[in-house]
């Protein structure tokens, strides 16, 4: 593909650090994909028990550069002064630039801020975080508050990346236009393969298992309803968090042979799990988005999920819906699965999931970038 002299200053509250290589790896595969066509230059800054004065690392991987700003940790207060002036030493290191992206307001959105004030570059501001909705943003603190106001008064653009977060968004934008550009996936990555069906079924459950979000003991639950219905089932869990306690819930439930984790795992080794699974389950009380419904879609595996994030929007050929926190719903919908009662078109799936590909999703950030960027 041939290169854009647009240079793209990138920026987020949530990137992959060495002690959370899975923060925001979602940003970063953004970065990935844009580099694949525009410069782009990452800053990034963390704390680190390993430097005593603040310490920058510069890399380039083809088109992208990921500056890397260290500083001591410390106190509070000393950590507040520290990221500001390891941020403004990022920046030295940058010339000129066409358009800032900034991803996620919170925590670190005066990067944005600062950003925009030194470099003379317009701002897109894209949110993927889940404190907009109305439990959440109840709680906000006044320093939070004003520093959205500051960012849709300076944004040239707002993006959510999904129609679920328009709505989250559109009550705090002051009437801002809002685009939805979706995170993507990578279709070459996640392909088709044909599923050969046995007597066992095979679910399969992709998340951080975050309590309060995922609710991975409704689904564990539901399994407990469905091995006395029908104990031929696997369920595979893939995870980057911390499922030891959740292992625990597994044997009080006796659930060993139905039940199974993985992870943490690198994306290039998911899509594997995906061609081996005959359905997938999203049992979400919130999503913004939910990468892992896409990259269901992209290998043609059927999907059983709340109606969060994207599900909203996908066509009911390739998705049964169950009603959040009905794990009586959920066992229902995955006997039916069991039993041949629910049926989907490999076709189908597929064609809905082209528009995650990172084909479709360029394309939109071009038109967006050659929008604004000078």
């Amino acid at each position: 593909m041939p290169q854009s002299t647009k240079h793209i200053l990138l920026l987020s509250s949530w990137y992959p650090t060495a002690e959370n290589p899975f923060l925001g790896n979602f940003v970063q595969r953004n970065a990935e994909l844009l580099g694949s066509k525009f410069q782009v230059s990452v800053i990034t800054i963390e704390p680190s028990k390993t430097v005593s004065k603040i310490t920058l690392s510069d890399e380039n991987d083809g088109n992208l550069r990921t500056i890397t700003v260290l500083f001591p940790e410390g106190n509070r207060f000393q950590n507040w002064t520290r990221k500001h002036k390891a941020f403004k030493k990022g920046l030295t290191q940058i010339e000129s630039v066409h358009l800032i992206i900034g991803h996620v307001l919170l925590p670190n959105a005066w990067m944005f801020l600062e950003a925009t004030r030194r470099k003379k570059a317009p701002l897109i501001w894209v949110e993927h975080g889940s404190y907009f909705r109305s439990e959440l943003n109840k709680k906000w603190s006044p320093y939070e508050k004003w520093l959205l106001r500051r960012i849709v008064a300076i944004s040239k653009e707002i993006v959510a990346v999904s129609e679920t977060l328009k709505s989250d968004l559109k009550p705090f934008t002051d009437g801002k236009n809002i685009s939805i550009i979706g995170n993507h996936i990578d279709e070459k990555l996640f392909t088709f393969e044909v599923k050969e069906r046995t007597n066992t079924i095979k679910f399969l459950h992709v998340s951080t298992l975050d309590e309060n979000v995922k609710n991975p003991k409704g689904i564990f639950e539901a399994c407990f309803l469905l091995k006395e219905k029908n104990p031929n089932f696997e369920l595979t869990v893939i995870s980057d968090g911390d499922y030891e306690h959740w292992e625990r819930l597994i044997q009080e439930l006796d659930l060993q042979n139905q039940v199974r984790f993985v992870g943490p795992l690198n994306w290039h080794e998911i899509p594997k799990y995906y061609h081996q699974a005959d359905a997938f389950v999203l049992f979400s009380e919130y999503e913004t988005f939910s990468i892992v419904l896409a990259e269901a879609l992209a290998t043609g595996t059927p999907i059983i999920s709340t109606n969060v994030g994207i599900a909203k929007g996908l066509s009911e050929d390739v998705i049964e819906l169950v009603e959040r926190s009905n794990v009586q719903e959920l066992q229902t919908k995955m006997l039916a699965f069991i039993n041949s009662e629910l049926k989907f078109d490999s076709d189908t799936i597929l064609a809905e999931g082209t528009q995650f590909y990172s084909t479709s999703i360029l394309k939109k950030w071009d038109a967006l970038i050659e929008k604004y960027a000078r």
